[in-house]
């Protein structure tokens, strides 16, 4: 059963306010055990709306869960992906405190920047 568009409104919201004031939420998945990644597709593009809509600009895409073993143990048969927001971008010589994330932990990735948009089906 898909959720309902002011329910996923509601998820977004609630994550957008546990990120401008730097909190914890619990998972989606413990209030929703029912959740689709379907659904929360939705909740994250409702989220990127919101973010948007507030001034932030897209500056990429990220993939997440690109191995095999990982996909596995997460029980999922293909990459997600995620946006990327100006919010985000840290230049390489700035200082980053801690206090201002939730999590803080340092996870490596590899960025591509292209000449043009990359084209696809979908």
């Amino acid at each position: 059963m898909s959720l309902s568009a002011s329910r996923i409104a509601q998820l977004s919201e609630r994550l957008d306010d546990a990120a401008r004031t730097r909190r914890t939420v619990p998972k989606l998945t413990d209030e929703e055990p029912e959740l689709s990644l379907a659904d929360a597709y939705k909740v994250q593009w409702s989220l990127r709306e919101r973010r948007l809509s507030a001034g932030r600009k897209l500056t990429g895409l990220k993939m997440g869960l690109t191995s095999l073993a990982k996909m596995k143990q997460m029980g999922v048969a293909t990459p997600i992906y995620g946006f990327l927001l100006d919010e985000y971008c840290v230049p390489a010589d700035a200082e980053l405190a801690a206090s201002e994330l939730i999590h803080p932990r340092i996870e490596p990735e590899i960025a591509l920047v292209t000449r043009s948009a990359l084209q696809g089906p979908g």
